[in-house]
This record gives C-alpha cells, sequence and structure tokens, in this order.
C-alpha cells in the first residue's frame, strides 16, 4: 500500500493511545492510525520548513537543563533530527537522534524520529530510578503502538545516553520496573515486564499474553536464564 494512501487513512481517523502516570502515551494523547511499523521518515515533503522547541529537564539535585529540539514540518509529519542540552546558556551536549536511530536501525538512511506533534512527543520521566529525570522522544509515528527513545541521564558524565526504545511505557517506582503493553493485531495484546540487573542493564523478565480470539492468558518469566510457562488463565470475551 502506497504512502499516499496511508497518509490519507490518517487524516481520516484517529486512535486512543495507552494511558499511564508516566507513560509514553500520556503526553501523547490521542495519535493517528497509520499502516507502516517503521520509520517513515526516509522521505520528506517538496515543501517543508525548519523550527526549533524548547523545553526543560530537571536532573539531580534540582538542577534544571534546557533542551532545545531541532526538526522539520514536513506536511504531514514533525521530524526532530538533533537534540541540544543547555546549562543555562552553556551548550553541554548535541545530537542524541541520530544515535538512537543507529541503534535501532542500523547506519543509512535519514536520522530522524518522526511524530504527529511539534514537540516530537518528548516527556521527561525517571527511567531507571535514581531520582533524575531522563528523556524520551517518540521514535515513529505507528498504530496503537507508541515507540519512543529513552536516554538516561548518568551523573558522572553529566550527559544523557541512549538506552532503550519502547512502546507505551509505564513506570512502577514501588517495584522498580517498567512496563510495555502493546496491541499485537485485533484481538492480542502483549504486556511486558522490564526490571534492572545487578549490572544497571534493563531485560525483560515477564511476558504476559492475552489472545482474545482463543479466549485464553498466558504468563511467560524469566527462570535461570529461561523463559518458562508459568500460568494460564481464561479470558471474557472482549466488549464492544
Amino acid at each position: 500500500m502506497s504512502r499516499l494512501v496511508s497518509i490519507l487513512l490518517i487524516i481520516l481517523g484517529s486512535i486512543s493511545g495507552y494511558g499511564g502516570d508516566t507513560a509514553a502515551a500520556d503526553f501523547l494523547g490521542d495519535e493517528f492510525a497509520v499502516l507502516w511499523e517503521e520509520p517513515a521518515a526516509s522521505y520528506l515533503a517538496e515543501k517543508t520548513e525548519n523550527y526549533t522547541y524548547e523545553t526543560e529537564i530537571v536532573v539531580d539535585d534540582g538542577r534544571e537543563l534546557g533542551l532545545v529540539l531541532y526538526g522539520v514540518w514536513s506536511e504531514y509529519f514533525y521530524l526532530i533530527d538533533k537534540i541540544e542540552v543547555y546549562d543555562g546558556e552553556k551548550l553541554i551536549q548535541s545530537g542524541l537522534v541520530e544515535e538512537a536511530v543507529i541503534a535501532e536501525w542500523g547506519e543509512g538512511g535519514s536520522y530522524y524520529a518522526e511524530s504527529v506533534r511539534e514537540d516530537g512527543g518528548i516527556g521527561v520521566a525517571d527511567m531507571n530510578f535514581d531520582g533524575a529525570g531522563d528523556i524520551c522522544l517518540q521514535g515513529w509515528v505507528a498504530n496503537a503502538n507508541v515507540p519512543c527513545y529513552y536516554w538516561l541521564w548518568d551523573k558522572e558524565t553529566e550527559q544523557f545516553s541512549y538506552a532503550f526504545c519502547l512502546c507505551n511505557a509505564e513506570i512502577d517506582t514501588e517495584r522498580r520496573q517498567i512496563t510495555s503493553r502493546t496491541r499485537d493485531g485485533a484481538n492480542a495484546y502483549i504486556t511486558d515486564y522490564y526490571a534492572y540487573d545487578e549490572k544497571g542493564e534493563l531485560q525483560k523478565i515477564r511476558c504476559e499474553y492475552e489472545d482474545y480470539h482463543a479466549l485464553i492468558k498466558k504468563t511467560y518469566d524469566l527462570t535461570d536464564g529461561e523463559w518458562k510457562l508459568t500460568g494460564e488463565e481464561a479470558l471474557e470475551p472482549m466488549k464492544g
């Protein structure tokens, strides 16, 4: 299906994102429906307009830093290609977006994050429970699943480092976990649970698969480095 047809579908309809207290979907709100899952930022419309967007983030000890996003409006999407980080008027870091795109998609092509929002869907949340704000930015325009790139603040280097990409992420401060609930086709949902290991690396520790076609929910847990089925339960048919 052509991108033009997909774009027309964006204009004709929208879908609701998932809610969450500090989730990516929290600040994105209702998102437009498209029919591809890969980044669509490899193309640019003939008529484009460069712009900047400014916001703030609080890191360790209440220190406030300024963030400047550099983007292009390409008729249907906002494409973010750079984030600059300022401590007062001093530039302390630049780039970020290219690092994330290469980490997830490899080199080559255009290094943009894309969104239907001018602010790029940027948000701040403490994703590693160290008390400092971390940066999240919508990765690309997709369906109900809202992918975001995440950069964590490093107190020692005083820099943001790219960490991971998750969809519809929510943090559970009490359990020190991150959950990602995504839709898998029309009749299934996947909820992944993540936690940091002793090395400080984020890893998936549980997966719940809800199949509303077969009306069954299966739970898998990571045990001794292996995934094991740990639970099954019946589901009620979806209403509506």
